[in-house]
């Protein structure tokens, strides 16, 4: 065989083998893309003393605001994007939470805002076209179920499963027709694990990235009431 062709079957074999060993990497488990994730932030910012980060506007919630930005990442600091990385395919956004004091890389799930998304899309037209809102019955004051009938939606798609512990979580409106995931479960099942009081003031969405490797999504403000997270 010709030196020729054995570069030629070399490149082939190459080329055929890379994707799956690609493949492979991107299977790992969301923990270990999430530490490997980590160690390159660790890495850019001990070296640089910036977040390679994208801007975002003054009032983005703040568990979506600080995107990683993995083309700053690779290849130096990391060597190929996670498989769970929107930008590689897959369904989250890899965020920082925590900025000003430790930087800490956590997930956000584009399942559940695409989810609340097309929802609120036809909340708002339906507003619109009745000057009302597609109300079921009242939760609380100020929140609603809503009606997904009045706006074309299957009444199957009434919650969320919670990557955090697998909870349905309710797809509930406010009085003002913003739609929203209810993290009263999650937050329920979190302060139970909890050792010692929260402390007052505190923003318990927060609890959900410090006890998970995810971010609240298209969440409301929550306030404890008897030790019970309700919606403010």
């Amino acid at each position: 065989m010709s030196r020729l062709w054995i570069v030629l079957l070399i490149t082939v074999l190459t080329g055929c083998m890379y994707p799956q060993e690609r493949k492979l990497e991107n299977q790992l488990p969301p923990l270990q893309q999430v530490q490997m994730v980590q160690g390159a932030i660790d890495q850019f910012f001990a070296e640089t003393r910036v977040l390679p980060i994208a801007t975002k506007e003054a009032n983005t919630p703040i568990f979506e605001k600080y995107v990683i930005q993995f083309n700053q990442l690779v290849p130096k600091y990391l060597p190929y994007m996670p498989g769970a990385a929107f930008e590689q395919g897959g369904s989250h956004l890899f965020v920082l939470t925590n900025v000003e004091v430790q930087p800490t890389v956590k997930l956000l799930d584009l399942k559940m805002v695409e989810h609340i998304h097309d929802i609120q899309t036809r909340v708002s037209r339906f507003h619109t076209q009745n000057q009302n809102l597609p109300v079921a019955e009242v939760i609380q004051p100020g929140y609603f179920k809503i009606d997904l009938r009045k706006i074309g939606v299957a009444k199957d798609r009434d919650s969320v499963i919670s990557p955090v512990t697998g909870n349905k979580l309710p797809v509930v409106m406010s009085a003002e027709g913003v739609v929203g995931i209810d993290y009263q479960k999650d937050l329920s099942q979190i302060i139970q694990g909890v050792q010692g009081p929260i402390p007052p003031g505190k923003d318990l969405l927060e609890l959900i990235p410090e006890n998970s490797l995810y971010v609240p999504v298209k969440a409301f403000s929550y306030t404890l009431v008897e030790n019970v997270p309700t919606l403010k």
